[in-house]
């Protein structure tokens, strides 16, 4: 970058006060500043009568890219802003309407993501950032800027006031169909230097992560960052709805945690089947809880609630413990049985040396014989299932041992009442 000027002039002074104090951040961008005096220096060209109010002008090795009015360059914000905006210019497009944003994810859809941001004007401190970001980012992602109030507004009009500044991630990589539209997740926080990093960090890792581990052990990005992490706790036959239900979860949390899909009884470790969810903090740890839906997930992360909702889990499993502690345990034992149940029930059971009663038969086979050993089971109850093939292996050992042993599924018998289990 080259500033020609004649020196003593009170607008050239003022500017040459920034110009100095953005040496440092321009080197960092691997730019030079020169300063050329046209009272001294042998500059044909570029010394002008108007040289009075300074020139500045951007070179490329010994090509001209662009003549910057020093007008605009009133800060040093303003000053490496604009240079890099000079410097990237077929990187970072400007967009006015909302049609021209389209147009431009929709050429990125299926090849790369889009970082889209408003800033009020060119050369403010959030421009800055954005054109920083652009320069170390630039490879991975395209970026683009706009000024235009209205289109601000068409794609984010939650907020009354308009902001100094939103940014947007737009995700056209994955939006491969063309009548596929790229969803914008737009950050939160303030368009800083950090915060810009943080999100891009979080955007660029994958939206749902399915493991197989100690959740005690995982540790993402989000952790590092202080977000915490939400686990889907699922098993082999909901597989297909938990990873619908996690990824419906990652889409309204982006940005704000992470989603895991565990599987229960990975890595040797054994979840009660009333939990369903766990979160995981760098502060607390894990936890688990039961949820009713995904607005209570949501509700937990954006609520700001995990630190509210889950130690009363865990004071609730404590008060348990204390007053009950045999019950607890029978509660564990009645959790494996279903899960038992759950992972063996499409193995057909050995009832061959058992007569299975119906309503007809039910009176005749009890006349048949002075004793009769007879369970009435519900096929769809987990218990009187696990208690059902008890029943087969007594029946495999007492084989032609009277007395005889009947089953009778207790929704087949309807003149006679009995429990849900044997």
């Amino acid at each position: 970058m080259v500033f020609v000027c004649v020196p003593a002039s009170r607008p050239v002074d003022v500017f040459l006060e920034q110009l100095e104090n953005s040496v440092e951040a321009l080197r960092d961008y691997g730019i030079s500043v020169l300063k050329v005096n046209c009272l001294q220096e042998e500059t044909s060209g570029y010394c002008r009568e108007d040289s009075s109010v300074g020139k500045a002008y951007l070179f490329k090795g010994q090509v001209l890219i662009r003549e910057l009015p020093t007008d605009a360059l009133f800060s040093v914000d303003a000053i490496v802003a604009n240079v890099l905006f000079a410097l990237l210019f077929n990187e970072v497009k400007y967009v006015s309407t909302l049609e021209d944003l389209r147009n431009l994810e929709n050429a990125l859809q299926g090849q790369s993501d889009l970082v889209f941001a408003y800033v009020q004007a060119v050369g403010t401190a959030e421009h800055r950032v954005l054109m920083e970001a652009a320069f170390v980012y630039g490879s991975l992602h395209r970026f683009a800027l706009t000024t235009e109030v209205t289109l601000l507004k068409s794609i984010h009009d939650e907020e009354s006031n308009v902001p100094a500044s939103k940014l947007f991630f737009c995700h056209c990589k994955m939006a491969a169909d063309p009548d596929q539209s790229c969803r914008r997740t737009p950050m939160e926080q303030p368009l800083t230097t950090l915060n810009v990093h943080k999100f891009l960090k979080l955007m660029g890792e994958p939206l749902v992560m399915e493991i197989m581990a100690d959740p005690e052990k995982v540790s993402t990005a989000h952790l590092q960052l202080g977000l915490p992490l939400i686990f889907i706790l699922t098993q082999k036959e909901t597989l297909e709805a938990d990873r619908r239900t996690a990824e419906f979860v990652a889409w309204k949390l982006l940005g704000k945690a992470g989603v895991v899909l565990l599987s229960r009884g990975a890595g040797g470790l054994e979840f009660l089947l009333r939990y369903n969810v766990a979160v995981k903090t760098a502060a607390e740890g894990v936890k688990y809880l039961v949820l009713k839906d995904t607005d209570e997930i949501v509700a937990l992360v954006e609520g700001g609630q995990q630190s509210d909702r889950v130690p009363e889990y865990e004071a609730e499993e404590e008060e348990e413990e204390e007053e009950a502690g045999e019950s607890y345990e029978q509660e564990i034992q009645d959790d494996q049985v279903v899960e038992s149940i759950v992972r063996d029930r499409k193995h057909e059971l050995p009832l061959g040396r058992i007569q299975t009663l119906t309503e007809d038969s039910f009176s005749p086979a009890l006349a048949a014989s002075d004793y009769t050993v007879l369970l009435f089971y519900a096929s769809w109850e987990a218990v009187s299932l696990a208690v059902m093939q008890s029943y087969a292996e007594v029946a495999a050992r007492l084989e032609a041992t009277p007395p005889g042993l009947s089953l009778s599924n207790s929704t087949g018998v309807q003149p006679l009442s009995s429990p849900k289990g044997a």
